[in-house]
């Protein structure tokens, strides 16, 4: 089971490494040609790992039990903003409507 401790730890570390990319970026020690691979070691590699280790709990009943509840509020919030969606726009085209009602129920829901 991972602690909290080591997550905060892998994050600093990750921190750490932006950091030293930044800096060797800037004093001119790291090419941009270097950059990408170092890139995309990090956002193809070390986060997905950090997100795997992010999920290795305990489970129990008490975690489902909010999962459950974070489910419900979240279909309930989306359904609310559909439905608002179709009252807030009366002057808008077709087009229009769409893009609107999507960003209704992104803001709503984010």
């Amino acid at each position: 089971m991972v602690d909290f401790k080591t997550l905060i730890d892998l994050q600093i570390t990750i921190f750490c490494l932006l950091l030293a990319g930044y800096i060797l970026t800037k004093s001119g020690v790291l090419s941009l040609d270097a950059r990408k691979p170092l890139s995309a070691l990090l956002i193809n590699f070390v986060l997905p790992c950090n997100i795997f280790s992010s999920f290795m709990i305990e489970f129990n009943l008490q975690i489902l039990k909010d999962c459950l509840a974070i489910l419900i509020v979240s279909v309930c919030a989306q359904i609310f903003a559909v439905i608002i969606s179709r009252f807030i726009y009366p002057g808008s085209t077709r087009e229009q409507l769409a893009v609107l009602r999507y960003g209704t129920v992104w803001y709503v829901c984010f």
